[in-house]
């Protein structure tokens, strides 16, 4: 029930909000999904003295709250749990809901800079767990249901889901996207299930699932961006399922 941590970004598009088109930016920013606990930066690009803002996910209609004000200082509030260097914005460490930080880590950064002719911003999905794999054996024996399930934190327009891949043998043999459900306040929770006919896999080591965050407009196309690696974690059954 490993679980891959080496790929941990997700990049699908720049958001830009407010005035301005994405092609009047000078500033870019992406669209990321991270694990909880693991640090994240936050790249202004070339730009100095830029303002930053927040959007958390445990937050209501997409409050903003200010985190530093363009003068290389952060917000009290915000020094536990992020950093400055230069006009890139630092996260210490994920968390899916406040904790060091006096609000979630996911949500919506907002970056504003002198001289640009637009406000860039970007989602940040925290992942809490999984892909978490489990399977059944039916009473008669005739069949297998394999579970995977993931939790993260999103905003309350959840437009990134994820999407499952169960291969055999290195061949998809189903994809999935269904709709996530709501665990609390602060999380999402994404469960998939592959029900087979007849007991034997061959070698489980063979069978496993893989899991990318997309939007569902370009779901089961996942967009690739050629300079960063999708969110990819990988679970695999264990020798129960047989």
């Amino acid at each position: 029930m490993a679980f891959d941590r080496k790929c941990v970004l997700l990049v699908i598009c720049v958001a830009s909000l407010f005035k301005g088109s994405v092609g009047d930016c000078k500033s870019r920013l992406r669209n990321m999904v991270i694990r909880e606990g693991d640090p994240l930066s936050l790249n202004s690009g070339d730009n100095q003295d830029c303002h930053w803002s927040i959007a958390p996910s445990d937050l209501t209609f997409n409050i903003k709250r200010n985190m530093s004000a363009g003068n290389g200082e952060l917000d009290p509030s915000f020094r536990q749990a992020y950093s400055l260097e230069g006009s890139n914005l630092v996260m210490n460490s994920a968390e899916t809901q406040p904790g060091v930080s006096p609000y979630a880590t996911s949500g919506i950064y907002i970056l504003t800079c002198p001289g640009d002719e637009c406000t860039t911003a970007a989602k940040v999905v925290v992942v809490q767990s999984g892909p978490t794999c489990s399977c059944t054996n039916d009473k008669d024996g005739q069949s297998t249901t394999f579970t995977v399930t993931i939790v993260y934190a999103d905003t309350a327009k959840n437009d990134m889901y994820p999407a499952f891949y169960f291969s055999l043998r290195g061949q998809i043999i189903k994809s999935d996207m269904p709709l996530p459900i709501r665990d609390d306040r602060f999380r999402f929770r994404s469960t998939s299930e592959y029900k087979r006919r007849g007991r034997s896999l061959g070698l489980l080591t063979d069978f496993g699932v893989t899991v990318n965050f997309t939007s569902p407009s370009e779901y089961p196309v996942r967009h690739i961006d050629p300079l960063a690696p999708d969110f990819s974690a990988t679970c695999n059954f264990d020798k129960k399922c047989t």
